[in-house]
């Protein structure tokens, strides 16, 4: 599966930046949220797990001052057009670039700042790659993430529940679940939390976009009937009415810092046992987790060993 991902990507490197406005805008925010956090980083390297084309590369690179660099991307083809343009646009920077699965580290890695954007939808094994990727953190080093989730794809949805069609869309993370791994690790964890709502001329040029980028890929090994694909886009069209269709994607920006202290730390062993979490009334999604939730929530009283606290705020509407 990995190498079909992969191959998916690198055919779509030179297309991908016509059509990834989503990803754009959103390694934009990312980043602006990045500085908050990027003022007391550890003076050691970074690694970026899915560079695609360098949107948040370029300002990585800046951001993390004189530090060297490790980018990395599943995809061939991303990598080298990546290199090129960060090459070109940063030639005194200290970088290597390396064709990478983010799941499976080098042994003894040692970073101070570990970031992929919009690239962990794609993981198999969501728990133990976060937990290896906190595992590589120095003390006192941050781990930040975005990611598309649960949520996503809400008008698609309808459409294939109104017309009784299996919704074909590939799963994605929940929050709260990322949430609660990364808690579980003894991190302090701040999540934003919102809505992308993109605008497509039709629900066709809405499929072929995800083609035309990669992410049209099924993580499934059944095969998709194109006569569905087609039925959902007949019914879509129809329901736009011949306004353009919007399509929403909920969007995650993770940043998670591991405690300076080592033996804050959690153990090798990871399990999740469910306890009841409050989280804010306004967030849509629902979970489960353990330890203090602050802002806009409630805390939980903690009785054993020191955990990780989360913070979870929620960010406007943007609209493309």
């Amino acid at each position: 599966m990995k190498e079909k991902v992969a191959a998916a990507f690198s055919a779509k490197a030179h297309t991908y930046n016509e059509h990834a406005r989503v990803q754009r805008r959103a390694s934009e925010i990312f980043l602006d949220y990045l500085k908050d956090f990027s003022g007391n980083l550890p003076e050691a390297p970074v690694l970026e797990i899915g560079c695609g084309t360098g949107f948040v590369t370029k300002g990585l690179i800046t951001l993390s001052g004189g530090r060297h660099h490790v980018i990395t991307d599943l995809a061939p083809a991303m990598v080298e057009l990546c290199e090129a343009n960060l090459r070109r646009d940063f030639p005194a920077a200290s970088m290597d670039f390396l064709v990478m699965d983010g799941e499976v580290l080098r042994e003894n890695s040692s970073f101070g700042l570990v970031v992929s954007g919009f690239t962990i939808q794609w993981f198999t094994n969501l728990a133990q790659s976060l937990a290896s990727l906190v595992d590589s953190l120095v003390p006192g080093g941050l781990l930040a993430l975005s990611f598309q989730g649960e949520g996503s794809f809400t008008e698609w949805k309808k459409i294939c529940e109104k017309e009784n069609l299996p919704f074909s869309a590939n799963p994605l993370p929940e929050g709260q679940v990322v949430a609660q791994i990364l808690q579980k690790t003894g991190c302090r964890v701040t999540i934003y939390s919102g809505r992308m709502v993109e605008s497509y001329p039709s629900p066709k040029y809405f499929f072929r976009s995800l083609g035309a980028i990669g992410a049209g890929t099924p993580l499934s090994e059944e095969k998709t009937d194109p006569r569905l694909l087609a039925r959902i886009m007949k019914a879509w069209s129809r329901e736009c009415e011949g306004r353009p269709a919007e399509v929403s994607y909920r969007v995650y920006f993770v940043f998670a810092q591991k405690p300076e202290d080592a033996a804050a730390t959690r153990t090798k062993t990871i399990l999740y046992t469910p306890l009841p979490l409050v989280v804010a009334e306004t967030l849509e999604a629902r979970g489960w987790g353990e330890g203090a939730f602050l802002g806009n929530t409630q805390s939980v009283k903690r009785t054993e060993e020191k955990k990780g606290c989360v913070e979870w705020q929620t960010f406007p509407d943007v609209f493309l």
